[in-house]
């Protein structure tokens, strides 16, 4: 219920086994809380709040149907969540979210419900695309997601306006969408250290292409 965030004194809950669907936003004011256990309900999201449970240590939610966050996070046990949620939770604060070394595999759909975020930066992870609801992110002016395994940018990627700064080397690209010419604001793109680019922009490849670059008011190709 609710009225668990009045419950402010808590150092332990366990409410496992209890066919519980979601755990109340209320929780967040349980600052005290070391452990929680919700194992063995129906609970398909973790909460983003649990970031404010700074001394949260341990947290078992085994045999949930958990869809979010996703399994490459919850793989990684008790100390990944909490530490995933402690980022994600601070990330609506401070409109920046730093994701490094994360071992993430997906992207983090998490971040899709902070539209004020500025920066996101998901370098050195696994990330094979960057999904269309990328999209909501109209305040965001710097992506990077350097040294991943990127085969594919969603071309609703042209539709962050906002963006100046786009840092995508290291990664398994053919191409990139046309579409980013419309992201009026961008400025510095980096494409190094990719595939072969197989399909290339209208008009011949631009000199320097797979080198970071300042570019014009739009990137290359036909708006």
């Amino acid at each position: 219920p609710r009225e668990i965030g009045f419950m402010t004194s808590l150092v332990r809950l366990r409410c496992g086994s209890n066919l519980l669907e979601e755990l109340p936003l209320e929780i967040e004011h349980l600052t005290l809380l070391e452990d929680l256990s919700v194992n063995n309900n129906q609970i398909s999201l973790l909460p983003i709040v649990l970031g404010n449970l700074t001394r949260l240590r341990n947290v078992n939610y085994e045999n949930n149907p958990i869809t979010c966050p996703r399994e490459d996070v919850l793989s990684q046990g008790s100390e990944g969540v909490i530490a995933y949620m402690l980022k994600m939770y601070r990330s609506a604060l401070t409109n920046g979210l730093e994701m490094k070394h994360s071992n993430l595999q997906f992207f983090p759909v998490e971040t899709l419900t902070v539209p004020s975020l500025h920066s996101l930066v998901l370098d050195d992870n696994s990330l094979d695309e960057l999904p269309p609801q990328l999209m909501v992110l109209s305040s965001l002016t710097f992506l990077s997601v350097q040294r991943n395994r990127l085969r594919k940018v969603a071309p609703e990627v042209g539709m962050l306006t906002a963006l100046s700064r786009l840092l995508l080397n290291d990664n398994n690209l053919f191409e990139i969408p046309l579409s980013l010419g419309r992201a009026q604001g961008l400025l510095e793109v980096d494409i190094q250290n990719n595939g072969s680019w197989q399909t290339p922009p209208p008009r011949g490849r631009p000199a320097g292409v797979g080198h970071r670059r300042k570019l014009p008011e739009k990137v290359w190709g036909r708006v």
